[in-house]
């Protein structure tokens, strides 16, 4: 058996090697590749037996198929949509009597037709030419088949398919909304790109019942169209498909968002376990809000994201480059913020019961990232370079890659930050920091990194002294007191009513 594609990649035919008849199987392609039955295929014709190989014409308007075991070719109409009509005088007998064809191809016109041919009682293979007409009627070649006889493999005819000259391929650039809501009208979805043509066609992956399309207008470089998103279409990312008339197509992967339908009333904030370190407030409508957190405490801390049901939630803005980076989006991982800084959230409700929970901690039980920030800021604000600046959550980075390097400062923040701090252990980690020459040059090269210029002489200077690491020890632990004893931790939930 053999297949053959049409130019447009939008067909695909495959000769079946039926022992009783000539029996071609179409397909049409979809945009990802999948093949779909043509209406009425297998398509069945009499006449030919073991109908073993097939070959488009170079305008794909017939497909010629070789019988090998009736020494016939099948010509066939093709139409748009696959569909296969036998040629007037279909199928046409090979000149030469005892043999097989096998292999075929035709010139880059279109006007002949080449068959690789098997005589059943002597080895070798010969070359059959056919003229081939206007309506696809095949007549043979005068004195074709008496060329010299060739071996017993196979043969190759240069060019095996020539396709007719297409129009360059459609693309997409932007599409605009982005999304829709079960049972929404939008009167003016607008595709951006190059190459449309007037009679493109626009579609959205999945069942067409899903989403009609209207034309409103259609460019070289846009299409504007009315499109009804049906009540029952299934929520989720669709595909966006422009389709020029020559069957050449262009696919928008995931570009369209199919949004529940929203039965929200209400949004109730539930501020009773915020324990004075998280505010939260709410703005937009109640099915699309836009969410936003302040922390309230003059130290670092955690923030971990949770949902519940079929809620999405989106950073807004800078917040979402600013996160992304440092791999720290919800739901997956926590996002640190700064002493009084806020971070926004776009967040989709569908349904009452849906609900974001926010729960704030400053230990290492819901990430490193707080944790080191308070204990480098504390160590920072005892540098005698005047008032420290507050560390922003650019220098998250900057620390986290360095911090390593000072495994005994490391060390000091993974027993201090914790549930249950290990406050003795991470007053020697911090000693041993102090008296290691190699550490403290390394954190006066992350200091520099933060903006002091100072060198790591002036940070060992002030730790030369027993009673200068006693007094630097009660400081660092006296500005990070309150993350342990004053509102360790705290929550706040949004849940749509």
């Amino acid at each position: 058996m053999s297949v053959d594609i049409n130019c447009a990649s939008s067909l695909l035919f495959a000769a079946n090697g039926s022992t009783t008849s000539t029996t071609v199987s179409a397909f049409t392609i979809g945009p990802d590749g999948v093949l779909s039955a043509v209406a009425g295929s297998p398509f069945t014709f009499t006449g030919g037996i073991n109908s073993g190989v097939n070959v488009l014409s170079p305008d794909d308007q017939h497909l010629f198929v070789s019988n090998q075991d009736s020494n016939t070719i099948t010509a066939l109409n093709v139409a748009s949509a696959g569909n296969l009509a036998q040629v007037t005088g279909s199928p046409f007998a090979i000149p030469l009597a005892g043999h097989q064809p096998f292999s075929m191809a035709t010139n880059q016109a279109g006007t002949l037709l080449y068959v690789l041919d098997s005589p059943t009682t002597i080895p070798g293979k010969e070359v059959v030419a056919f003229n081939i007409a206007s309506s696809g009627a095949l007549s043979p070649v005068p004195g074709s088949g008496s060329s010299p006889e060739l071996g017993r493999g196979g043969m190759t005819v240069f060019p095996p398919k020539a396709c007719a000259s297409f129009a360059p391929l459609p693309t997409i650039t932007s599409i605009s909304p982005s999304s829709g809501t079960q049972g929404q009208t939008i009167s003016n979805f607008t595709v951006n790109g190059s190459n449309i043509q007037l009679a493109s066609t626009l579609s959205f992956k999945g069942s067409p019942a899903d989403i009609s399309v209207t034309y409103v207008s259609r460019t070289a470089t846009q299409i504007v169209a009315s499109i009804i998103i049906a009540p029952g279409a299934a929520p989720g990312a669709r595909d966006v498909i422009i389709t020029n008339p020559d069957g050449q197509m262009v696919t928008f992967r995931d570009a369209f968002q199919v949004l529940p339908s929203c039965s929200v009333s209400s949004i109730n904030i539930d501020k009773s376990f915020s324990n004075g370190v998280i505010s939260g407030s709410v703005s937009g409508s109640t099915c699309e809000v836009t969410i936003t957190l302040q922390n309230l405490k003059n130290f670092w801390t955690n923030f971990t994201l949770s949902t519940v049901r079929s809620v999405t939630v989106t950073p807004l803005g800078e917040d979402q480059n600013l996160y992304a980076k440092f791999g720290l989006l919800p739901p997956s991982s926590f996002l640190p913020l700064p002493p009084g800084k806020s971070v926004s959230f776009v967040v989709r409700f569908s349904k009452p019961g849906e609900a974001v929970s926010v729960f704030s901690n400053p230990t290492m039980d819901t990430g490193i990232a707080a944790g080191v920030m308070n204990i480098v800021q504390a160590i920072l604000n005892l540098l005698p370079l005047g008032s420290a600046p507050v560390l922003v959550i650019d220098d998250y980075q900057k620390i986290a890659e360095l911090l390593p390097k000072i495994p005994d400062l490391q060390a000091a923040i993974s027993n201090l930050f914790r549930n249950s701090p290990d406050t003795a252990k991470a007053a020697k980690d911090i000693l041993r920091f102090f008296n290691n020459n190699d550490e403290l040059i390394k954190f006066a090269f992350l200091a520099s990194e933060l903006g002091f210029n100072t060198g790591s002489e002036v940070i060992k200077g002030l730790f030369e002294f027993p009673f200068r690491i006693v007094n630097s020890l009660v400081a660092i632990f006296g500005n990070l007191r309150t993350a342990f004893f004053q509102f360790p931790a705290g929550s706040i939930s949004f849940v749509a009513r």
